[in-house]
């Protein structure tokens, strides 16, 4: 993990000239500010995800840098309901820290997620065998190619 953006940069060239598909930049872990971030060398290969300072305003200026996919909060898509991403392929995230919820309240996450275009990511705590099965299940009920679940 880098903690600042020249290092990042630097993982993200190495990673992807080993073979890399993609790189996942993950601004949150930046100590230093992303707003000179320059992917232009690799943005069709680049997730961007940021978690913890996402806002509008920073979205609005990564979607400027034409990353391939940006990774966000279903809860921020949720509240922000206006947001223009152009052709960026959008990775719809929900996460469980603690747990697996129950199967019923997984398919409402599914449904509510699935109102968006882009991928759907669903990620829980396994605390048992019986939670991988639990979020396993939703690959039944999800459009083919559209879920990346695990715990």
């Amino acid at each position: 993990m880098a903690s600042n953006k020249e290092d990042m940069i630097s993982k993200a060239k190495k990673a992807l000239s080993l073979g890399s598909d993609l790189v996942e930049l993950r601004l949150d872990y930046l100590k230093d500010s992303e707003e000179d971030f320059d992917i232009n060398a690799f943005s069709d290969k680049c997730i961007i995800t940021n978690r913890l300072k996402l806002s509008k305003e920073t979205l609005v200026r990564w979607v400027k840098r034409r990353p391939k996919y940006i990774d966000l909060e279903l809860d921020f898509l949720e509240k922000e309901k206006e947001l223009e991403l152009g052709d960026i392929i959008p990775i719809i995230s929900w996460h469980d820290f603690n747990g697996t919820p129950d199967t019923f309240q997984l398919l409402n996450i599914l449904k509510r997620a699935s109102k968006y275009k882009g991928f759907i990511k669903i990620v829980t705590l396994a605390k048992n065998l019986k939670d991988n099965f639990t979020l396993l299940k939703l690959y039944r009920y999800s459009e083919k190619g559209k879920l990346i679940a695990f715990c």
